[in-house]
C-alpha cells in the first residue's frame, strides 16, 4: 500500500525524503516545546542562559545548575529524532511502499545477529585508531581548528551536562535518550532509508555504503570525530547486509551508544579514576590485538554467512510500485 503511484528515480525519492525531513523537523521543535511547557518548570531565558554558558563558561569543568534545561534539551533532541528521522522514514514507506526500502521491518534477522553486541565491542581499536588519524589529518592553527574547534568544545561541554547522571535512574533514562532512541530513529532513516536509496541508484551497495556513512557523519556536524563515525556509519551498512535485517546495524548501534553513556556513569561514581590522566596515558597493545582480532574473525563469520545474496535483488532494483522485481527473483 502506498500513496505514490508514479515510479520516481531513488534520487528524486531522496529529495523528497530531505523534503519530508525539514517539514517534520520544523513539527518537531513545536511539539518539543509542547512537552516542556507542559512537563517542566523552564522558560526561555532559561535556555539563553544556558546557550551563554556553552559559548562563554571560562571553566569547562563548572557544571550546570538547572537540570530542567538539560532535561528540555535532552527533550528537544529526542522528539526532532523520532519526528524528524523515523517518522519521515515511515511517511516515506507510506507514500512509496514497503518495497521501496526493501521490506526492512518485517525481515528477520539471520542468527549471526547474536555476535553483533561483541563485534560493536570489539570496533574499540578501529575507532581509536581512526580518531587519532582524524585529528592528525587536521592542521594546527588552520582554519578548520580556528573555526570548527570552539563548536566542538561546546558539543564537548553539551555532552557532559546531558551525562550528569548523580544516580541509577539518571542512568536509565540516559540509556534510552542516549542509546535506544538514537540507534532506532538513525538506523531506520540512514541504513533504512537512504542506504537503499542509494543502493538502487547507484546499483552498486558499496558506493551506497559509503555515502551513507558519510552523510550520517556528516549530518553530526563534529568533524573532529567525522573519519571514526563515518566508519561506524559503514559498519552499520555492511551489517544490514550480512544480516539481512535493519536490527543488526539498531543493536551495533546501541552497543556503541549505551558503553559511552555507561563509561560517563563509571567514572562519575568512581572519584578515584582520574580521566586526564587516563587519556593521556599510552595505550596497552595486547587488549587492542585481541579485540582487533575477535573483530575481525567476526567479519570473516559474518561475510561467510552473507544474507547479501538473497536480497541483493531488491537492493539494485528501482521498481516500487507493484512489486514486479520481487515477483521476477
Amino acid at each position: 500500500m502506498h500513496l505514490i503511484k508514479l515510479n520516481l528515480h531513488p534520487l528524486v525519492r531522496l529529495s523528497i525524503l530531505i523534503a519530508m525531513m525539514m517539514v517534520m523537523m520544523g513539527f518537531s521543535f513545536y511539539a518539543a516545546y509542547v512537552c516542556i511547557d507542559s512537563m517542566l518548570d523552564v522558560n526561555l531565558e532559561s535556555f539563553e542562559e544556558f546557550g551563554r554558558w556553552l559559548e562563554d563558561d571560562p571553566d569547562p569543568n563548572k557544571g550546570y545548575s538547572d537540570p530542567n534545561v538539560i532535561r528540555g534539551n535532552g527533550i528537544v533532541v529526542n522528539i526532532s529524532q523520532i519526528l524528524g528521522f523515523l517518522g519521515a522514514a515511515f511517511v516515506f514507506v507510506i507514500f512509496f511502499g514497503r518495497t521501496s526500502v526493501n521490506s526492512f521491518w518485517i525481515r528477520k534477522p539471520h542468527m549471526t545477529i547474536l555476535i553483533v553486541p561483541l563485534l560493536g565491542l570489539c570496533a574499540s581499536p578501529l575507532i581509536y585508531m581512526s580518531q587519532l588519524l582524524n585529528e592528525w589529518l587536521i592542521p594546527v592553527g588552520g582554519w578548520i581548528e580556528e573555526n570548527i574547534k570552539p563548536m566542538e568544545d561546546q558539543a564537548a561541554k553539551l555532552t557532559e551536562a546531558f551525562m550528569y547522571m548523580p544516580d541509577s535512574s539518571a542512568l536509565w533514562i540516559n540509556i534510552v535518550a542516549v542509546a535506544v532512541i538514537p540507534a532506532i530513529c538513525e538506523e531506520f532513516l540512514f541504513r533504512g532509508v537512504i542506504q537503499s536509496q542509494l543502493g538502487k541508484a547507484f546499483k552498486n551497495i558499496h558506493v551506497a555504503i559509503w555515502f551513507t556513512a558519510a552523510f550520517f557523519s556528516f549530518i553530526h556536524f563534529q568533524f573532529y570525530g567525522f573519519l571514526p563515525r563515518m566508519l561506524l556509519g559503514a559498519f552499520f551498512g555492511y551489517l544490514l547486509i550480512w544480516t539481512g535485517s535493519i536490527w543488526a546495524p539498531i543493536v551495533a548501534h546501541f552497543t556503541n551508544n549505551a558503553m559511552a553513556v555507561l563509561g560517563f556513569y563509571y567514572t562519575q561514581h568512581n572519584p578515584d579514576i582520574d580521566v586526564d590522566a587516563l587519556e593521556s596515558s599510552s595505550v596497552e597493545p595486547l587488549p587492542l590485538i585481541v579485540m582487533s582480532a575477535f573483530f575481525i574473525g567476526g567479519i570473516i563469520l559474518l561475510i561467510k554467512r552473507s544474507q547479501w545474496n538473497q536480497i541483493k535483488t531488491e537492493y539494485e532494483h528501482s521498481e516500487t510500485i507493484d512489486g514486479q522485481a520481487l515477483r521476477n527473483r
